[in-house]
């Protein structure tokens, strides 16, 4: 998360928790029983700063460098999957395999023909 996006969240955390409290301090029951205001204004205190130690600690700890790596060693498998060939070319239709098996004919041929030219 980006140090903007973890300020604002953290200043809607406490925004939201001064509007509770000044609510909670200024309803008739808790005027009436103020350790059942405090009590509450307590926890909503610790949730809180429950909440905004999670996204600063979140965002220190790199969550996003975890997505970022696991897309980099999918990518990998991909790279180093010996039946990933295979199943492609299993998947492919007759005419397709036609124009490939062509064109792998034909590029060999041309590297058979820079390498006769290398050699003169």
């Amino acid at each position: 998360m980006r140090e903007n996006m973890r300020l604002y969240a953290t200043l809607a955390i406490w925004f939201t928790f001064m509007v509770m409290t000044i609510v909670i301090f200024t309803a008739s029951d808790a005027v009436s029983e103020p350790n059942t205001g405090v009590f509450i204004a307590l926890i909503l205190a610790l949730a809180a700063s429950i909440s905004t130690a999670a996204i600063w600690i979140s965002g220190m700890t790199g969550g996003h460098q975890r997505t970022t790596n696991s897309s980099a060693s999918q990518a990998k498998r991909k790279r180093v999957d010996p039946d990933r060939l295979e199943r492609l070319v299993a998947g492919l239709d007759d005419e397709t395999l036609t124009e490939l098996e062509t064109l792998l004919i034909a590029r060999a041929g041309m590297d058979e023909m820079q390498d006769e030219q290398n050699r003169y």
